[in-house]
């Protein structure tokens, strides 16, 4: 624990208001660690949330999974999901399980987590810890869209886009791009961009398309200005700044070297191999489990930063891909409503 810096006033010895408010956050945590220990479900919650943080105490991502294990075995949604984030990846001293993390979206999903079920619909596309199924991971990305969540919105409108799981519909991509961006989604700023360019669902707008790089440019998304750079738009600087700024940030680090064929026969039936322990385990079960982890650095996931871009495929045949536009008649249907 920080030592307190003390000032005198008058006679008075008093803690300055940072060291007192840390005292005081201090005092709480392990008030709260002793209520986490006695079983109190909400305690079990700040204590895991502060070992993530490692503002009041030293972050520690093992004790953080285990805290948020506890309470999601007692039925706990949002537990649930930020235990399988965790697993999902793995974090310094938690090994990356795949297969735990998707039966605890899994079980999140179900009762309506948007985040859950945009994340299992993520785990469904590029097989993790399940077997590759489009189909599914639109249809959990659409249970996530209907909610308002906007990464949701985004990575289903990329199904859409290239008919994965779904009908290609170019029309229904913009709009779900469209409602994304609505909530500032600088990656659906970038699609829709892309879209307006070339003509794909709407009217083609070189304008609009610019703007809309121009906007997610400034969130410092790489891809906008990577598309900017392309069309000889000057970069603002103040895009460039956040760009380096977000390369400190956590990125994805997605393992998608799962064999899917060597688990086919498993995950058919519905099991889940893995060395965490089950929902229903004991808190000393769960003990042991911890201690028997080894080190394992890795980065935690988020949708955020995806960078797919799926307008890379036609960079390098632009010219082409113009030309082929000329010479289609866009249909009324395609038209952005």
């Amino acid at each position: 624990m920080k030592q307190l810096a003390f000032v005198i006033v008058g006679a008075v010895l008093l803690a300055s208001a940072p060291a007192q408010a840390q005292a005081v956050a201090s005092q709480n945590f392990v008030k709260q660690l002793h209520w986490a220990r006695a079983g109190d479900l909400e305690a079990q919650m700040f204590v895991a949330k502060a070992f993530v943080e490692g503002r009041i105490v030293e972050r520690d991502m093992q004790q953080a999974v285990g805290w948020y294990l506890r309470a999601a075995k007692r039925g706990n949604v949002e537990a649930q999901f930020q235990a399988a984030k965790i697993l999902h990846a793995g974090a310094d001293g938690v090994k990356r399980q795949p297969l735990a993390a998707t039966k605890l979206y899994k079980a999140a999903a179900k009762r309506g987590h948007a985040s859950a079920q945009n994340w299992l619909g993520y785990a469904y596309q590029h097989g993790h810890g399940v077997i590759k199924d489009y189909s599914t991971a639109a249809d959990w990305y659409k249970n996530a869209a209907d909610q308002g969540l906007a990464d949701a919105q985004n990575n289903l409108a990329l199904m859409h886009l290239v008919g994965h799981g779904v009908p290609q519909d170019h029309a229904k991509a913009a709009k779900l791009f469209q409602l994304a961006i609505e909530k500032n989604h600088s990656f659906a700023m970038n699609n829709l961009a892309g879209m307006y360019e070339v003509g794909w669902g709407v009217s083609r707008d070189p304008a609009k398309a610019k703007e809309l790089y121009s906007t997610a440019a400034l969130t410092g998304n790489t891809s906008a200005i990577e598309n900017l750079k392309r069309l000889g738009e000057a970069v603002p600087l103040e895009a460039q700044t956040r760009a380096e700024q977000n390369k400190n940030r956590v990125n994805v680090t997605m393992n998608t070297a799962s064999d899917p064929s060597a688990e086919a026969e498993i995950l058919s039936r519905g099991d889940i191999i893995t060395d965490v322990p089950s929902l229903e385990a004991s808190d000393e079960e769960f003990e042991e489990w911890l201690s028997e982890q080894d080190s394992f650095d890795e980065e935690i996931p988020t949708a955020d930063f995806d960078g797919t871009d799926p307008f890379g495929f036609l960079k390098k045949n632009w010219n082409k891909v113009d030309r082929q536009r000329k010479r289609r008649r866009q249909s009324p249907s395609e038209s952005l409503r």
